[in-house]
């Protein structure tokens, strides 16, 4: 399943960095990450085993924390002020079935997850009295994007790609405030992690953010441009030196095995003599 585009979106002077950010957060992090283990003789042995699952399940959270941004950088009549707080827990996940496609093997769920607790509270102001306050607390409604479980059969390691959506609710009291959106969707791709050998997908990583969207790389990603006119918060952060915030992702998925066919036998009926 390919990861639905998310629309083109007007920005603030906060956006003109965003060619760079995917890139800049994804190299920052990718250090850290430790290499996958190579299979034995380029074998992975979990794919034949991972014939045998008929759907994952379980939870996923997920977290975004910009902190407090002043920018654009080297703004002096016209400043901003702004932070961005995302957090998701115990996003409900089900029946995220086999499928293939250009990559290989996957697994793949629509609208989902649902359920858990999602909590936005993300503020804004200017030095010209824009003020705007953005704000949820409640469960995940269905998102565009849902679950992926992308499989590398070349390394015998996965990529989990989860998704929340929720329609927030803003208030702001001057022009220059970003406006009401349609809602928050945020996107988190775990790092590529080896395949168990009990087939069941479990862990936890910070995330490089991105305001910008972009593709995932190794260490994974938490793509906040799902949420219109708050986004731009990470470029600014990378505009003046600061750190683009924090983000994280955990996860616990366990296999369901496919039934086995049952053999009937066939018993003739003997009569007595």
């Amino acid at each position: 399943m390919q990861r639905t585009t998310k629309p083109v979106r007007a920005v603030s002077a906060w956006g003109r960095l965003s060619a760079f950010i995917a890139l800049l957060a994804a190299a920052c992090a990718i250090a850290a990450l430790p290499a996958a283990p190579a299979t034995a003789a380029g074998r992975c042995h979990q794919l034949s085993a991972l014939t045998g699952v008929a759907s994952y399940g379980g939870t996923a959270s997920m977290s975004y924390s910009s902190g407090t941004v002043t920018g654009p950088p080297g703004a002096v009549e016209f400043v901003e002020t702004a932070s961005v707080s995302h957090s998701a827990s115990n996003l409900q996940i089900a029946k995220v079935k086999p499928e293939t496609n250009e990559i290989g093997q996957s697994f793949s769920a629509h609208g989902q997850p649902t359920g858990g607790t999602v909590q936005i509270d993300s503020t804004y102001s200017d030095n010209l009295g824009g003020e705007s306050h953005q704000t949820y607390e409640g469960p995940a409604a269905p998102p565009s994007n849902g679950v992926e479980i992308e499989i590398d059969s070349s390394k015998c390691t996965y990529q989990l790609l989860v998704s929340f959506y929720v329609q927030t609710n803003t208030t702001h009291s001057a022009l220059g405030a970003p406006p009401d959106d349609p809602g928050v969707e945020d996107d988190a791709t775990t790092p590529v992690t080896p395949i168990p050998a009990n087939l069941a997908l479990k862990g936890s990583a910070a995330l490089p953010p991105s305001g910008s969207g972009g593709n995932a790389g190794s260490a994974g990603l938490y793509d906040i441009s799902g949420d219109p006119g708050w986004s731009t918060v990470v470029e600014t952060a990378l505009g003046t030196g600061g750190t683009p915030g924090t983000a994280s992702v955990s996860w616990n998925l366990k296999p369901v095995m496919a039934k086995k066919p049952k053999h009937h036998e066939h018993h003739g009926k003997h009569g007595r003599g």
